[in-house]
């Protein structure tokens, strides 16, 4: 028998459901903690005396862990639930935070955010998983964006959090108030009820069947279910891909639904159907094969080099705004307005991806670019410039990530967490790097010069997501 988790899973929860605020919670909880450094990074720096470049030591390693932690957990996370790994990877962020509040010097600091990186590289892929198990395929594009928009949200908490909380009673107390995302993420990963006969017995039981008919069905229940597994799981282990020996239950478009072929990376035998091909392009590759392989490597490096905007922007906004004039209250109040137009592009760019069955990657290069054209005003050093361009530079990198996952997801239905996991170990090496990068060239050639820096490797992402979007047409992955 299934375990009760799996069960529960093989049924889409309605738009609104729990599994929605239970994706959006879990991302919201693991990336708090970096947001929360960059935007309290004056208050930080001056309690514990570091500057540019320690502080970009600490976010970078945080950063650097999440990748490694994701490349070795996306494969236990598609064997053992995104419940389990979520549950395991938030009581570790529980912990980091509660750590971080504590720390007294720049090696503690450092520590508890290597901890907190291996939470978010358990919980991130997991909550991928929550989107392409438990969401239909319809609305997968728009999930992605709500789930994505936990942080722009967390950023303008953040940002209000530098008036309210760090200027009044102490930057530590902004790291104990997020435990509470963190309890509630873990509150909606629970599952709902204890495994009861109900939630074991077969959903195409008639409705209108006698007692001693359905007496008589729930004995035949064994053998009649078995030869609908038994032939994924043979062929899944001829294919290396024993893990998943669970039919993929998250409704129309997933390769579950296509039959053992599908279900074993072949995604060309899978019948079309409004969610899988309509959301994701022509999918006409397996996830087994070197095509897609090669494919997950492109994204990867594609995602690194975009997201070394977004790890700059996340720790050295604030600064940015304060050097260009601005006070730490008023900064922090752009970040929070910044965040809130982020989230209504980001939820609008998903919205419109559903509708038009966009695969994903030609919209992401337009927000990567306006990114760009943000940092490249954040660079001039004028109030005015600054103000504006940090608009539009957080715009575009909130918005372009659930873009390009929506179209990595869907073209990889068989293995979820390895696809999300390999889609973060590129974002991560990015936010990683970004901080690091820019601090150094920060030191070395000032402000303007590292967002310059910063703003080349975004261009250079954004030609690339079009030069994968033309191969993706014209050569089929």
């Amino acid at each position: 028998m299934e375990p009760a988790e799996t069960v529960q899973a093989s049924r889409p929860v309605p738009a609104g459901g729990r599994a929605w605020w239970a994706a959006i919670l879990m991302l919201a909880a693991v990336v708090s903690t970096p947001i929360l450094v960059g935007v309290l990074a004056v208050e930080i720096q001056a309690d514990l005396g570091i500057g540019d470049g320690a502080l970009g030591l600490c976010v970078t390693a945080f950063w650097a862990c999440t990748g490694l932690t994701a490349l070795a957990g996306g494969r236990l996370i598609d064997r053992a639930g995104w419940r389990r790994a979520a549950l395991a990877g938030l009581a570790v962020s529980l912990v980091s935070q509660l750590g971080v509040a504590t720390s007294g010097s720049v090696a503690a600091l450092l520590a508890w955010l290597v901890v907190a990186g291996v939470g978010y590289g358990v919980v991130a892929p997991a909550s991928n998983l929550v989107v392409v198990r438990e969401i239909p395929a319809r609305l997968r594009g728009t999930a992605l964006g709500a789930k994505q928009s936990a942080t722009p949200v967390v950023a303008l908490l953040a940002g209000l959090a530098v008036p309210l909380v760090a200027l009044t009673i102490g930057w530590q107390w902004a790291f104990v108030l997020a435990t509470l995302l963190t309890v509630a993420a873990a509150a909606t990963s629970l599952p709902r009820t204890r495994p009861s006969p109900r939630a074991t017995r077969p959903e195409h039981t008639p409705a209108s069947t006698s007692p001693a008919a359905s007496s008589s069905h729930a004995n035949r229940t064994p053998p009649t279910t078995t030869p609908t597994t038994q032939p994924a799981r043979k062929d899944q282990d001829s294919t290396g891909t024993a893990e998943e020996t669970r039919p993929t239950p998250a409704g129309p478009g997933l390769a579950a639904s296509a039959g053992p072929a599908a279900a074993a990376g072949d995604v060309r035998s899978a019948p079309a159907s409004p969610g899988s091909a309509a959301v994701a392009g022509e999918v006409r590759v397996g996830s087994a094969g070197p095509r897609a392989v090669t494919s997950l490597v492109r994204v990867s490096v594609v995602a690194g080099f975009g997201t070394l905007s977004i790890g700059s922007l996340t720790t050295f906004a604030v600064s940015t705004l304060t050097r260009a004039g601005l006070d730490v209250s008023t900064a922090g109040l752009v970040i929070s307005v910044t965040s809130l137009v982020s989230l209504v592009v980001r939820l609008g760019a998903g919205r419109l991806a559903d509708r038009r069955g966009s695969d994903g990657f030609r919209p992401a290069a337009v927000m990567i670019a306006a990114c760009a054209l943000g940092m490249l005003a954040m660079a001039s050093g004028g109030t005015a410039l600054t103000v504006a361009g940090t608009v539009v530079a957080f715009c575009g990198a909130w918005g372009w990530p659930a873009l390009l996952l929506m179209g990595v997801l869907a073209q990889h239905p068989d293995r979820p967490g390895v696809a999300g996991a390999r889609f973060q170990l590129g974002t991560a090496l990015g936010a990683a790097t970004g901080p690091l990068l820019f601090a150094a060239v920060s030191e070395a050639a000032g402000l303007p010069a590292a967002w310059l820096t910063v703003t080349a490797c975004t261009a250079v992402s954004a030609a690339l997501v079009l030069l994968s979007s033309r191969t993706r047409v014209a050569g089929r992955g």
